[in-house]
């Protein structure tokens, strides 16, 4: 059994091999997948002729960046020092091994892990359909975990946010491969996930007992004129504000699922805030109890108060938020999850063990245990 199970770490695209999906995919949609071509630039994934993110990239946010060209920080540093970036440029792509994931895990003190996949490609591909097929594939691909060792992967299933009987048929289809967890992009899926057309996706979430995540996809802010005379230093605050707010975008997910009723028709269904910290609920979730008990423009008949769905059937993970720790008697220590999101930046591996101690340690042994084992373990049947 682990000790520690990471509930939030990833596999990007820029990490998978670089004909996976033109290979995989029928002949009538080839054309349509992104691949990897040798450009101008270096080695790159593109669509349509156009790059979508360099092969190995750091991971910065929205942002192509080649590791070569990167300005290093704190955090980039911890990770560049194990060899993460540089086995990349030299075509070792660590995230994308069940071996080498195993061996980086084990360097974090980390025993088992839930894996998110490729959540940016959707929004860069921009082609409904073409994601469905591409979202199949990659499923397929991550099932090599799973089989690897069942006890320290479960990686996420993705599914179609074009269609949502789409995503109810893949649901029932990953279910039946093995996989315990999926993931919805909810930042631009076809409909709000408030809309009753989702329904057909929380029916199937309910009948298979797969919990569905709405991993963090951050918050936009505005934009920065080329023509501001200040362009290099509004740049830099720009990016320092949008990194800030960036846990807050996982709000409008939270009142949308709640408030969408979806939990009074399937009680069975059960969801996930990825990568959201974890401070602000507890005020968040007061004020969805205070404006639905006292603004009658929208009485939605709910059967409970609105936090009581989010300690009922809702979890959330974070990296760190000693803030959050203080508060976990108002969260539901049965609805929290640690993750270090390994491999990106701003997570905390490979010193993980280190922050926990640092913001965890005043837990009591039992709670601790909780929240950086037995609810991930409870939730997506890992030891």
């Amino acid at each position: 059994m682990s000790e520690i199970i990471s509930a939030d770490c990833h596999l990007d695209f820029w990490y998978l091999p670089g004909d996976l999906f033109v290979s995989e995919a029928p002949a009538s949609w080839k054309e349509r997948m992104p691949r990897v071509e040798n450009t101008d630039s270096g080695r790159a994934w593109v669509h349509k002729g156009k790059i979508i993110r360099y092969v190995g990239d750091v991971g910065l946010g929205r942002e192509n960046v080649r590791f070569d060209r990167v300005t290093m920080s704190v955090r980039l540093r911890r990770k560049a020092r194990t060899g993460l970036y540089s086995d990349a440029a030299s075509g070792v792509f660590r995230p994308a091994s069940p071996e080498h994931r195993i061996k980086d895990q084990e360097r974090d003190g980390v025993g088992a892990e839930v894996i998110y996949g490729i959540l940016g490609l959707s929004r860069r591909v921009q082609d409904g359909e073409a994601m469905g097929v591409v979202f199949r594939i990659y499923n397929d691909f991550v099932m090599q975990f799973r089989k690897f060792n069942p006890d320290r992967f479960a990686p996420l299933a993705c599914l179609p946010n074009h269609d949502p009987k789409a995503g109810a048929e893949e649901l029932r289809r990953i279910a039946k491969l093995g996989l315990t967890g999926a993931e919805l992009i909810a930042s631009d899926s076809v409909r709000p996930i408030w809309d009753r057309d989702w329904d057909v996706v929380w029916e199937a979430a309910d009948e298979t007992g797969i919990p569905i995540s709405f991993h963090n996809q951050g918050q936009d802010v505005r934009t920065v004129n080329p023509s501001d005379s200040h362009y290099d230093d509004n740049v830099k605050v720009r990016n320092a504000v949008r990194q800030a707010v960036s846990r807050f975008g996982s709000a409008q997910f939270l009142a949308s699922i709640i408030y969408s009723g979806a939990f009074d028709r399937y009680p069975g269904f059960r969801f996930v805030l990825g990568e959201s910290s974890i401070g602000w609920i507890p005020f968040f979730l007061q004020r969805m109890d205070y404006e639905y008990e006292e603004e009658e423009s929208f009485h939605l008949r709910l059967r409970l108060k609105p936090s009581d769905y989010f300690r009922i059937n809702g979890f959330v993970t974070f990296e760190r938020d000693a803030v959050g720790a203080r508060l976990m008697d108002l969260l539901g220590e049965d609805n929290v999850m640690w993750g270090s999101d390994y491999p990106h930046p701003d997570g905390t591996w490979p010193d993980s063990m280190h922050f926990l101690e640092q913001e965890l340690g005043g837990l009591s042994e039992r709670v601790r245990r909780k929240v950086t084992h037995d609810n991930a373990a409870k939730l997506y049947g890992l030891k």
